[in-house]
């Protein structure tokens, strides 16, 4: 088996990887990539941009109060900055 181009086919795919990478990063709001990156080293960018596309879209569905969602079972989301009504507020 020859592997003389393989030097090269792993740069140009590390090039591509970085530059997708980069136009998603560049359309995710850059405070919940900074959270993101801070969980820990090692996190490869792929899992960091995924966990935060997954968190802006639970969000949005919580946007407008909470959701159930299925996925092996029915769980709940909440949107952890929606204010409470006044029908909600304790004394």
């Amino acid at each position: 088996m020859d592997h003389a181009h393989d030097a090269r086919l792993i740069s140009g795919y590390r090039e591509r990887h970085g530059s997708v990478l980069t136009e998603v990063f560049a359309g995710m709001n850059p405070e919940e990539v900074d959270q993101a990156t801070r969980q820990g080293d090692g996190i490869p960018p792929t899992v960091i941009a995924l966990s935060v596309a997954i968190s802006a879209r639970l969000r949005e569905l919580a946007a407008d109060g909470p959701v159930v969602i299925e996925l092996d079972g029915p769980v709940l989301v909440e949107h952890p900055l929606m204010p409470q009504s006044d029908d909600e507020a304790t004394p």
